[in-house]
């Protein structure tokens, strides 16, 4: 999964100092038995800050992908 999500991060616009707007917000979360947020929207301003984020460990449990977008949906974008 890590890999995967390098490839999707090397090809978006995510320098902070771009001019032209159209820069790409990444935050982390993920679920299992509960959601946890990794990084919010705004912590990284660089392609390099967010790559060296990701590498996450996969915490086992169940998957509750229902409950995940509720949570995102509730409190994911307010945690900017």
């Amino acid at each position: 999964m890590t890999r995967f999500l390098e490839l999707l991060i090397d090809n978006l616009n995510v320098n902070a100092n771009d001019s032209d707007h159209t820069v790409s917000r990444i935050g982390m979360l993920t679920y299992a038995d509960a959601a946890t947020i990794h990084f919010q929207l705004n912590t990284f301003r660089t392609r390099t800050e967010i790559l060296q984020a990701i590498n996450v460990r996969y915490s086992g449990g169940t998957t509750n992908t229902a409950n995940a977008i509720r949570y995102n949906r509730r409190l994911g974008m307010l945690l900017l």
